[in-house]
This record gives C-alpha cells, sequence and structure tokens, in this order.
C-alpha cells in the first residue's frame, strides 16, 4: 500500500499533501455532478449537459495538474 502510494505520487509529481488537498478540491464536482445527474435521471429535460460540462472540467483540471488517470476510463 506504502509502495502504490509514494510510487503513485512520484508520478503525478505531487507532495502528499499536495495531493490530499487536491483530491479534496474534486469533491464539490463530484458532488453536484451526482446531484445533477439525478435530477436528471428524474426529469431529463433538466440539465442535460451540466454533468458532461462538469467532467469536462474535471478531466481539465486532472491534466493540468499532469494526472493521466482519466485517460483510460471512458465516460
Amino acid at each position: 500500500m506504502f509502495g502504490q502510494t509514494k510510487e503513485h505520487l512520484q508520478e503525478v509529481k505531487m507532495s502528499y499533501w499536495k495531493h490530499f488537498w487536491f483530491a479534496l478540491s474534486m469533491i464539490p464536482y463530484l458532488f453536484f455532478a451526482m446531484i445533477f445527474s439525478i435530477i436528471h435521471a428524474i426529469v431529463p429535460g433538466l440539465f442535460s449537459e451540466t454533468t458532461s460540462a462538469i467532467i469536462d472540467e474535471l478531466r481539465f483540471k486532472l491534466s493540468k495538474n499532469c494526472l493521466t488517470a482519466l485517460s483510460s476510463i471512458s465516460f
């Protein structure tokens, strides 16, 4: 576990605390994406592009911070 942590931090070129705060900064985006997705599931006419826009913003933030984790995930 600790070896993987050290390897991941080196891969993303972040200290533990920088990574910690960066990861926590994703929470509001993910929370609102979840809320908008639930509302959109119930009423498809609402927030039809909002979740996609939030995901695009997350991808930008992640790529800006030299993270490539999302490149292998298809949404």
